[in-house]
Parts: C-alpha cells; sequence; structure tokens
C-alpha cells in the first residue's frame, strides 16, 4: 500500500524511471543474497541471472559445467544457485563418503523425495508424509529387502519378465519380417515392450497395465514432461501430462491387490491400507512406483542393446554367452544370470557411460559441519554427480569408450560404478533393475535377430531435459534404426 501511494504521488513523467529503479534494486539484493558466501562456506560460483542461475549452463553439459567451476573456484567444493536452490556441488570423490553416511537428520533425502512426490505426483504436502513411509521408512525398507533383494523374489520377478520379454519380442520380429516395414526405431519399439513386461511382473498379466497398449504411452506422456512437474513446474501447464497421471492411478484404485500381483506390491498394497488417505490418494502413491520400476530400465536396456549391436566382438560373446544357458526358445534360465560376466560387464559399462544420477540431499537445521571444517547453510541442498568419477580417465581408461570387457579384466571398478545413487537414497530396486537389463538383452537374441539398420549411424545425444534423474534417454528425433525379424526367418 505504501508502494502504491509513492507512485501515485510520483509524476508520470518519472514514473518509468523509478519503476525501473525500483526493479533493478530487487534483482540487485536477490543477486546479493544469491552469491553471498559466509565465513568458512564453500566459494559461490558468480550468476548474474536471478533465480534462474546456472540451470541452463549446469543442463546443457553437466560435466563441464563442474569441471569448469571447480578450476574458476580453485575448489573442488562449490556453490551455485539452480533453479531456486542453492546447491552445494562436492566434485572430489574422497569427500562422498562422508556426505552418504551423514546423519538422516543432518543431511536429509526425506524432504527431496516428499518434494517430488508433491510436484511430480500430486500427492498433497499433508498426505506425503504418510506417503514418505511407503519411500523411505522402516516398513517398507524391509520390504524392499525381502522382495527386491532376496534371491527367490528376484528369480520370481525376472522369471515373469522374461516370459513377457520373450512373447513380445517374437510377436514384433513376426510382425515386421510379415509387413513391408524394413526398419524399426530402436527406442520406439524397446518401450512399450519393456513397459508391459515390468508390469507383468510386478502386478500379473491380467492387470490393465499390463494388457491395454494405451498405458504405456500415458506413461511416456507423462514421464516426458516429469523432470518439469517434478522441478515445480505448475501442473495446469503440463494438462496432457496431469491427465495421464490420473489414468495410470485410475488402474491402481482396486480394494485388494491382484492374486498374481508380486510380493512387493501386494506388501505395498498392504501397508498403504493403513495410511489415513483416500483410495485415490494411494493410487497415486502407487504411481510412484511404476514410475521408478520403468523410468530407468527402458533407456538403459536401449542403451545397452546399441552398444552391443555397435560392438561385434561384444555382439559375439554375449549371444555365446546367452546360448550357455537357454536350453530350448524362450526357455533361459534366470538363476543363471550372476553366472554371466559378458553380460553383466556389459551391463555395467552401460550404466557408467549412461547414467546421469544427481545424488540430492537437504542440510537440515542447524546447518551441517564437514570434517575439515566446510560449513553448510540449514536448506542448502547438498549434491554428488557421480559421472565426474565415470569419466575420470585415471579410474577407467580411455573412459569414454565401451570396452564390453572391462570389469572382467578389472573387476573391483565395478564398485565405483554409481548409477544407482548411494547412501539412504540408493535405488532398492537396483537389482531387479540390472536382472530385466538382462532378461532383455537374452529375449533379444533368443527370440530374433537383431541388427543396426546402419552399422555407421552415430551414437545419438542425451535428452539434455533428464540430467540429473537415473539413466539418461535418447534425445527426442535421434532415434536409431534397427532390422528385426524372427531368428528362423532369413533375409
Amino acid at each position: 500500500m505504501v508502494l502504491y501511494g509513492l507512485l501515485d504521488a510520483l509524476d508520470s513523467s518519472t514514473l518509468p524511471f523509478t519503476i525501473t529503479l525500483i526493479l533493478v534494486v530487487i534483482v540487485f539484493c536477490v543477486l546479493f543474497k544469491q552469491n553471498r558466501r559466509k565465513q568458512r562456506e564453500p566459494p559461490v560460483l558468480l550468476n548474474l541471472i536471478p533465480h534462474l542461475g546456472s540451470a541452463l549452463t549446469f543442463g546443457a553439459d553437466p560435466l563441464k559445467f563442474l569441471h569448469n567451476a571447480k578450476e574458476s573456484l580453485g575448489s573442488a567444493t562449490f556453490a551455485s544457485y539452480i533453479a531456486g536452490k542453492r546447491m552445494v556441488f562436492f566434485t572430489s570423490p574422497s569427500s562422498w563418503p562422508e556426505i552418504l553416511r551423514a546423519p538422516p537428520s543432518s543431511l536429509r533425502f526425506d524432504v527431496v523425495g516428499l518434494e517430488v512426490m508433491a510436484n511430480a505426483f500430486s500427492v498433497p504436502n499433508s498426505k506425503a508424509k504418510m506417503a514418505q513411509i511407503g519411500v523411505g521408512g522402516k516398513a517398507t525398507h524391509a520390504q524392499f529387502i525381502k522382495y527386491l533383494s532376496t534371491k527367490e523374489h528376484l528369480d520370481n520377478l525376472s522369471s515373469k519378465a522374461r516370459d513377457s520379454l520373450y512373447t513380445t519380442l517374437t510377436a514384433t520380429a513376426a510382425t515386421a519380417a510379415a509387413t513391408t516395414t524394413t526398419t524399426l526405431p530402436l527406442y520406439g519399439t524397446i518401450f512399450p515392450i519393456i513397459f508391459r513386461a515390468t508390469m507383468c511382473s510386478l502386478f500379473g498379466n491380467d492387470h490393465p497395465l499390463s494388457t491395454s497398449s494405451s498405458f504405456h504411452e500415458d506413461f511416456s506422456t507423462f514421464d516426458d514432461k516429469f523432470p518439469f512437474l517434478a522441478g515445480g513446474a505448475p501442473p495446469i501447464a503440463f494438462k496432457g501430462a496431469t491427465s495421464a497421471l490420473a489414468r495410470l492411478a485410475s488402474t491402481l484404485t482396486y480394494k485388494t491387490a491382484p492374486k498374481d500381483a508380486s510380493g512387493i506390491m501386494k506388501a505395498r498394497h498392504e501397508l498403504f491400507s493403513t495410511f489415513d488417505m483416500s483410495d485415490k490418494e494411494r493410487s497415486y502413491c502407487q504411481v510412484v512406483m511404476v514410475w521408478a520400476a520403468v523410468a530407468n530400465t527402458i533407456p538403459a536396456c536401449a542403451w545397452t542393446i546399441l552398444y552391443i549391436l555397435k560392438n561385434a566382438e561384444a555382439k559375439a560373446a554375449v549371444e555365446k554367452e546367452v546360448r550357455g544357458i537357454a536350453s530350448g526358445a524362450g526357455d533361459y534360465d534366470v538363476t543363471k544370470f550372476d553366472e554371466m560376466p559378458i553380460l553383466t560387464s556389459c551391463v555395467t559399462e552401460t550404466l557408467r557411460l549412461t547414467s546421469a544420477s544427481l545424488t540430492v540431499r537437504e542440510v537440515g537445521s542447524g546447518g551441517f559441519q564437514m570434517k575439515d571444517g566446510t560449513k553448510l547453510r540449514e536448506g542448502d541442498r547438498v549434491a554428488i554427480y557421480p559421472p565426474i568419477l565415470h569419466f575420470d580417465n585415471s579410474v577407467f581408461e580411455d573412459s569414454k569408450t565401451f570396452r564390453y570387457d572391462r570389469f572382467i579384466k578389472s573387476p573391483e571398478l565395478a564398485s565405483k560404478v554409481m548409477p544407482f545413487g548411494g547412501g539412504i537414497s540408493r535405488c532398492p530396486g537396483r537389482f531387479f533393475a540390472q536382472r530385466e537389463v538382462k532378461a532383455f538383452v537374452c529375449a533379444v537374441f533368443s527370440a530374433c535377430t537383431i541388427d543396426l539398420a546402419d552399422p555407421s549411424t552415430p551414437f545419438p545425444n542425451f535428452d539434455p531435459n533428464r540430467v540429473g534423474l537415473g539413466i539418461n534417454q535418447i534425445k527426442p528425433g535421434e532415434d536409431v534404426q534397427i532390422k528385426i525379424r524372427p531368428t528362423n526367418k532369413q533375409n
């Protein structure tokens, strides 16, 4: 009201100048806050863009951004504003264990997880606190250990995925052979196949998510806008994505879990039934599991098969290894996945080259002080970007090159690959995800013959919108064309 009164009292000729001056002062104050450094805090990367900060530069090339900032500031730890958040990047892997092992109350993941659930999955904040029990609480942690880490349950999930993958790939190859279509897009072909296989594994063969061809399209629509929604963009700006989310959630409003659902989904359904939430709210929380199960597995499968197809020696070695565990058409033994060193090395190497996960914590009440004396403010977002290590030539020789046998020759290096995050936020489904990638590769070489339409086709670029979210996706418009046909079908 005071500001309006002052503006009314000003002469009309001076009004534009006054408004401009006020805006300049506001911008100056914002920039001062963004670039201020307190005693013993990390150096701040100077940025003159209010709120947005270094978001565009970081998103365009994270590794280049981090290396340049480290060099210009002379510090492996520095702060920078990114999309309204004060981020503190730790670029030295030697500091990561201290961060990942810090007390959850000091460096909090729950705040970050709740924010994503509220922003992207339309879970109201008041309800999200209870839903978080189903994400990182003790009860569900025990479920994850039991159903996603033990061999018995992993074998069961893997067997369901195998059966679906083989059946769908066989049908896809037969359809391609029976039509005039000579090539298919790799990612576009893989997407519905992996989506259906994962849904069959989790919810059973008869669940709508497993049987309807429209739901993988809904998932694609939602996932395409997920980075913007998770970042806090208003849902009204992405009505197509929020409508797709609602349709996915509508399939999960059942009163009882399907009889052939996996153990993990039955256990989650039982746990969620104890929350003070409506069935609709529970269903939105369950979509989180759907997203977590396929959003990164699909691109991981695509990149793995692409790297194998681009390397003749790798392809021959993997095909031979697959034949070693197969006893018939589509009948390969999922219990022997851990006895496939070549395929395991291929998958690990692919994850090293394509992961872009950003491990984030929020500094809790009272701030946090590192052992070296570095102080972090309450509310700071602490960030670790593992590709810094993945592309360190002193650790991984010729780090930008795919070497299918890298982890056979140097198995100790596998522990330095961090595609699934770390600490309390480490992906609990990582074992099944890796098994599903292996199941997919085995199904490909069992059900069909697959080749690149043009072996000289360059690798596609990464989608810059997915930085920090897990496995990089192929940039839209750069899908690779493949030829696929049944194994008993000649050219």
